[in-house]
């Protein structure tokens, strides 16, 4: 179902990497609470390196998500 949607619906490949990445946000969260990590982000001191390595790492993760996304646009499974 999830290909068929994929292949259906027209959207480029920064909006496949907008929603990806905004509909696992809401689950990441839930997997924090449940294992236990909430008391990590207040125990953080947010200074600039902090912030550096948190931005450092979005960055490249939209990376790789749009990689994976352009990657699957551009070669079929038997390629």
């Amino acid at each position: 179902y999830v290909r068929y949607i994929v292949e259906t619906v027209p959207m480029s490949t920064w909006t496949r990497v907008y929603y990806n990445n905004t509909l696992s946000m809401p689950l990441a969260l839930v997997s924090a609470l449940v294992a236990g990590h909430s008391a990590a982000l207040t125990e953080v001191k947010w200074g600039l390196p902090a912030m550096c390595a948190v931005l450092l790492s979005s960055v490249v993760g939209v990376a790789i998500s749009y990689a994976g996304f352009n990657l699957r646009k551009l070669l079929s499974a038997t390629s």
